[in-house]
């Protein structure tokens, strides 16, 4: 299962430039957040035939499908629960920005609940392949996705495998968030935003847009099934100075893929 990630800025002429990734990559799912143009056009513009999924109760978050068989979960303002094939659970999440003053605490609590819910449908599915996927607006190292009471991403396997731990007498399951290992230099680029502050604690680059996933599902995913995509063969997402072209979107898409 090819998956497409992406918050496309409200730009209301995105659909080209989303379909183009969806026929280069063979998305089957595409899950978009703050996205204003049309749904019509877009399906118009795909290889098959995609049904947008019901969004009752989260008007920020569209998830379009070539799955027949995709089934609304809880829905809350900030998050979107969906079951596909029976099989796994995908969790879409756009938390609020923290450029807007909004505090981790806020962050992490809308996290809890989202990773409440999900327990709950995979002790009602009786399995455990939970995938989260979202603009999180914070980094794998934030509280918000490290936090054992919050999404609890480790960035070691080895260490997820355990799939839990017990914090005073409280169990805690486990994500394995393999986004840590994107983080930097060691490809382009060095994230999925681009920010520039004279506030003394910045980094330019930002992890925002991750995915996590139980570490059960560890075989089904690696690291060359993730990408940051920068572009595709017709269009470039970056401007001239290698930074998300913001005439576009000002974070870059994320593509993965689930093996079956």
């Amino acid at each position: 299962m090819n998956f497409l990630f992406w918050n496309t800025h409200k730009n209301t002429g995105i659909n080209k430039y989303v379909a183009d990734i969806v026929n280069e990559k063979k998305v089957d799912t595409i899950i978009l957040c703050e996205y204003k143009a049309i749904p019509e056009e877009l399906i118009s513009l795909l290889p098959k035939k995609y049904l947008m999924a019901e969004d009752v109760g989260c008007g920020d978050i569209r998830v379009f499908s070539n799955h027949n068989d995709i089934v609304q979960g809880v829905q809350e303002s900030h998050y979107s629960i969906h079951i596909i094939d029976h099989s796994f659970i995908l969790c879409a999440m756009h938390l609020p920005s923290r450029r807007h003053h909004f505090g981790s605490n806020n962050r992490k609590i809308i996290a809890q609940r989202a990773v409440s819910e999900l327990e709950i449908i995979e002790k009602e599915l009786g399995c455990v392949n939970s995938i989260v996927v979202g603009d999180l607006n914070d980094n794998p190292y934030d509280e918000t996705c490290l936090a054992a009471e919050s999404l609890h991403g480790l960035s070691s396997i080895r260490e997820a495998e355990r799939k839990s731990r017990i914090i005073d007498g409280v169990k805690f399951n486990m994500f394995y968030n393999p986004m840590w290992s994107l983080l930097g230099d060691n490809k382009f680029p060095p994230g999925t935003y681009y920010y520039s502050s004279n506030d003394a604690m910045c980094s330019f680059w930002y992890m925002f847009d991750q995915v996590l996933i139980r570490p059960q599902l560890k075989e089904l995913l690696s690291f060359d099934d993730i990408e940051i995509m920068c572009g595709t063969e017709s269009y470039s997402l970056l401007d001239n100075k290698g930074h998300p072209d913001i005439t576009i979107s000002d974070h870059l898409p994320l593509f993965f893929r689930i093996g079956i």
